[in-house]
């Protein structure tokens, strides 16, 4: 699947949530790319220590510990590095 593929879906899963499936009324459209929009909250919630360590990496959180540790299995396995920023 090429990357104007994967926009074109994300464009359409996002139309389809804006048009039918949101019915909270304190909802924001943001006019740019989840990508972007990520590294944009990052900024916004600089003030968090979290936040400033993560920097523009990628960040994911857990449901619980076993599901953590599962993936920090998948990440090594991947030789993808990663960086523990989670509270203690």
């Amino acid at each position: 699947m090429s990357s104007d593929d994967i926009r074109r879906n994300i464009t359409l899963v996002e139309d389809a949530i804006t048009d039918t499936l949101i019915t909270q009324k304190n909802v924001l459209s943001i006019d740019m790319s989840p990508y972007d929009f990520s590294i944009l909250m990052k900024e916004y919630r600089a003030t968090d220590p979290t936040y400033n360590k993560i920097g523009t990496n990628a960040m994911v959180m857990f449901y619980t510990e076993q599901e953590k540790e599962d993936f920090i299995k998948f990440l090594k396995s991947r030789g993808v590095g990663f960086q523990d920023v989670g509270d203690e």
